[in-house]
């Protein structure tokens, strides 16, 4: 048995893609209600119509590859886009572990465009004076730090202040990005925030690191000085090193030349591309009938859904049918589900001349826990 991609060169003319149910139907003989027993074991019905081509495509190798059900291929919904009408883009991931028969799944790293997070540091749900997403962080000589979120000229800001730092780029007082950012080997990445320094120097720095945590040569930094009160967009663009998969951020001020050196940060965003846009703090949404993949799982979105902070709540048509780990990526672009080809014996009709004629074949989805 082997799986395979669906054909470039193979374009249905016609597709249906429908959930067929798994579950027994019982009459009553004295009211004649119905009742369901559901198995909680739905498949994906994929019924296509191939249009009529001339011989060099590959159809009638393709068709007797997966006739008998024995070879299985990688199949989308070819009725839409390829992508959600919804915004989500970017890099997603299960927030959470899903269970057999969630009717819902959390998406974390859920923003638009190429928007791979972001920050306006107005939400501190556990009154630390830290930002959710955000960790203090400090090194080398610190004293008197005091973390705060005052308000700025696009609302909440994320303040860190000390009475005294030392001179040097060792002394070090600001905060990290959590988590961390999903990324792949060569995207170029830009990051940019609207930053407020006093009597010291501000400082974007990135580190690179596989996903077991093993650091990847290809740190970057940028520093700025901060002499008075005010903002100023600051911005970093680096390349993605090969073999990282997961960058580190922090924003922080070093090297204080007075007391009581303090920074500011707004506006925080980290997109693909490079060079960096307009802050934008548009939600990502999902629409009812988008596409999405995860764990094995080709899933429906049930009604229109938001994110809140990069974190998406998404009802699902059909139900986790296996256990999914928290942190498995999430597709979002032609999400794919393995699909059989029942039939003993398919292929197209050939016409004198050489040309064939439409096409038409029922793919069953196959799910292996």
């Amino acid at each position: 048995m082997s799986t395979i991609d669906w054909p470039q060169a193979i374009t249905p003319a016609e597709c249906q893609l429908v959930l067929r149910k798994s579950g027994r139907q019982f009459t009553s003989p004295f009211n004649g209600t119905t009742q369901a027993v559901d198995d909680i074991a739905e498949r994906w019905v994929l019924s296509v119509t191939l249009p009529a081509s001339a011989p060099g495509n590959g159809l009638q190798s393709f068709c007797s590859q997966l006739a008998g059900g024995v070879n299985r291929v990688r199949a989308w919904h070819f009725g839409t886009r390829g992508q959600p009408r919804g915004t989500l883009r970017g890099t997603p991931t299960l927030a959470g572990a899903a269970a057999r028969g969630n009717a819902s799944i959390t998406l974390a790293g859920a923003y638009p465009g190429g928007v791979l997070t972001q920050r306006d540091f107005s939400v501190d749900s556990n009154s630390d004076l830290v930002s959710d997403g955000c960790v203090a962080y400090s090194g080398g000589t610190v004293a008197g730090l005091v973390y705060g979120l005052p308000g700025g000229p696009w609302g909440v800001a994320q303040r860190v202040a000390a009475s005294s730092m030392g001179g040097t780029s060792a002394s070090q007082a600001g905060i990290e990005i959590s988590p961390s950012i999903a990324v792949q080997a060569g995207q170029q990445i830009s990051i940019s925030a609207q930053i407020f320094g006093y009597v010291s120097t501000q400082r974007i720095q990135v580190l690179f690191y596989t996903s077991a945590g093993v650091g990847v040569p290809g740190s970057a930094m940028a520093d700025w000085i901060g002499g008075g009160f005010g903002y100023d967009l600051r911005s970093l663009t680096v390349t993605v090193p090969a073999g990282a998969q997961v960058m580190r951020l922090w924003v922080y001020m070093h090297s204080a030349t007075a007391a009581s050196p303090e920074i500011r940060v707004d506006q925080l965003q980290v997109e693909i591309g490079a060079a960096p846009t307009a802050f934008n703090p548009a939600p990502a949404t999902l629409l009812a009938d988008d596409m999405i993949g995860v764990g094995g799982h080709l899933l429906q979105v049930a009604a229109d859904c938001t994110a809140s902070a990069g974190t998406l709540l998404v009802p699902i048509v059909n139900r986790i049918r296996g256990a999914i780990a928290a942190g498995s990526a999430v597709t979002w672009y032609r999400p794919t589900a393995d699909f059989i080809l029942p039939a003993m014996q398919a292929g197209p009709v050939w016409q004198p001349g050489g040309i064939m004629q439409a096409t038409a074949l029922d793919l069953v989805e196959v799910y292996t826990p």
